[in-house]
């Protein structure tokens, strides 16, 4: 929703957005689930669930396995459902700000700038220590960026715009996709999987070089060229041990490690 603050500790100015992930207006959930809606007399009772040990007892059990709605929930009651969107809104909350704060350097340019976390209370006084955890709203505020989606871009814009305007979709959708892909995640999983590998074989096995011939095309294009070129070397030296010489994987990494070593500079374009 489109909100505007009075006063503002954020000195944000015009209108932005909140969105809230509040499992009451969870209509389409519900829908597929085929759960009646919301209503004040089942929030009342949900409460009285919480108090109960009901909706901890249940989080528990999520948290211990992540597909306890597809095998359990038809036969949960309303209350139990209840809990369940609650868990299932706050694991929505969590996933989204994780990643606002991964694309932290594209927000408000390509992507809306992540404002603030925020917490709308949905219980009294003298329940919040118990309750509140179960009921309480999470939400974040956006940049609002005044526009029409994409669906609807042929009823708002002109004709000879609809390709930039598309292409300029298709290009935040690679910028995003591009970092998704951490270098620090993939030099750790990288170094395990050799570790694994040797501990397993006694030396570097085959597989595990051509693993690692595939992350240094990865690193190469998220643009750690010095690191992209150091593994490139390391799973070569290591193929040719191997005796993958004549292999056409050996083949394949040779090639991208020329490409890195041509975008380092270090040889010149064919």
């Amino acid at each position: 929703m489109i909100v505007r603050l009075a006063s503002s500790f954020l000195a944000l100015e015009g209108d932005v957005i909140l969105k809230l992930f509040d499992r009451r207006f969870a209509t389409t959930i519900r829908e597929e689930r085929e759960v009646c809606p919301w209503t004040e007399d089942i929030e009342k009772e949900y409460h009285q669930f919480i108090l109960d040990g009901g909706a901890s007892k249940l989080f528990t059990e999520l948290k211990a396995n992540s597909e306890l709605a597809e095998q359990e929930g038809d036969d949960w009651n309303d209350l139990q459902f209840e809990a369940y969107l609650h868990h299932l809104m706050l694991g929505l909350y969590e996933t989204e700000v994780e990643v606002y704060n991964t694309l932290k350097d594209l927000q408000g340019n390509d992507i809306p700038r992540l404002f603030a976390c925020v917490t709308v209370p949905n219980s009294t006084c003298e329940q919040t220590a118990p309750i509140s955890q179960y009921v309480d709203v999470p939400g974040i505020l956006l940049q609002y960026i005044v526009g029409v989606s994409l669906s609807d871009t042929a009823l708002h814009a002109p004709k000879e715009c609809w390709q930039s305007i598309c292409e300029d979709a298709i290009r935040i959708v690679h910028l995003i996709g591009s970092n998704q892909a951490r270098w620090s995640d993939a030099e750790d999983l990288g170094k395990e999987v050799v570790r694994i590998s040797e501990i397993v074989h006694g030396e570097t096995h085959p597989e595990t070089l051509v693993f690692m011939r595939k992350l240094c095309y990865t690193i190469r294009n998220q643009g750690h060229l010095e690191e992209a070129k150091n593994l490139g070397e390391k799973a070569i030296d290591g193929m040719e041990k191997a005796g993958m010489g004549r292999d056409r994987r050996m083949m394949v990494a040779m090639v991208d490690l020329a490409v890195t070593y041509r975008e380092l500079r270090l040889m010149p374009e064919p």
